[in-house]
């Protein structure tokens, strides 16, 4: 879990907060700098530092490195600043019955302000149905907006809540009355955050052989039409040559017959 995510208002260019270990070694909150606007991060104190056996050497390393950092970030509305999220799950992995904690699903957070998309962050969780809740934070007059992101890290023992921050630069501030923090450190869930879940991306599975002989390569609708056009039954063209030599027959019967009736009456006339 983060905490007091704190800034100098000499060195508005870098950020620093704890982080609450959950591994189970009995650490200390460990201590991360992130260099703005870009979001690299460094550790500052480790869990691994030897000096977590002394609790009075780890209490003034920590006290040094606050003191160089002692103003909060601000914690901001984002709707009123118009900013949008937008989570998208781009993997999945089924869990086992061996591994069955081993379940994670693949997340992108795009974020917008004013419908123009500023950034987008990879980041991985448990599984694709978990809500997810978005922090605002600010350095007061600076246009770097600071995203916190709660949600399930890992589906072990039903998933254990992970955060992660990220940095994202350009950003026009329309608002920045700072929303009141939970004992001066945490952000209150219930105000100014953007809480969704993430919307499931088309059917990305692989297309086997069989389906890919289908059609050609063209888009699936252009195929099916040439398909239909190539199989569609040719009509029947009926040569008209019958039709006219049976006419032709019937006339010339019609003659004949006619010149035998005038014959038979001039013969009979001459006697």
């Amino acid at each position: 879990m983060i905490d007091s995510i704190q800034y100098s208002s000499a060195d508005k260019e870098t950020i620093i907060y704890e982080q609450q270990s959950l591994s189970g070694k009995g650490c200390p909150p460990e201590v991360y700098s992130i260099d703005l606007p870009l979001g690299t991060k460094n550790k500052l104190i480790s869990c691994s530092d030897a000096d977590w056996t002394n609790q009075t050497s780890y209490n003034a390393r920590l006290e040094s490195i606050l003191a160089k950092y002692p103003s909060l970030l601000k914690h901001i509305n984002l709707s009123k600043n118009n900013i949008s999220v937008q989570i998208i799950v781009t993997d999945q992995k089924a869990a086992t019955q061996q591994n069955y904690y081993l379940e994670s699903t693949d997340f992108r957070l795009d974020v917008y302000q004013n419908g123009e998309k500023k950034s987008s962050y990879i980041y991985s969780g448990c599984s694709p149905e978990q809500l997810h809740i978005i922090e605002g934070y600010i350095i007061p007059n600076v246009n770097i907006l600071v995203l916190l992101i709660s949600s399930k890290g890992d589906c072990f023992e039903g998933g254990y809540a992970r955060e992660v921050l990220y940095t994202v630069p350009n950003i026009i501030l329309y608002n920045q009355n700072p929303l009141p923090l939970k004992n001066n450190k945490e952000a209150t869930s219930e105000v100014g955050n953007l809480s969704l879940f993430a919307t499931q991306t088309s059917d990305t599975s692989p297309v086997s052989q069989e389906d890919k002989n289908l059609y050609p390569p063209q888009t699936k609708d252009a195929s099916l039409s040439v398909t239909n056009t190539q199989s569609a039954p040719i009509p029947e063209i009926i040569a008209p040559t019958q039709s006219i030599q049976t006419n032709n027959t019937l006339e010339f019967e019609i003659t004949i017959g006619a010149l035998i009736i005038v014959i038979l009456v001039l013969v009979l006339r001459k006697r």
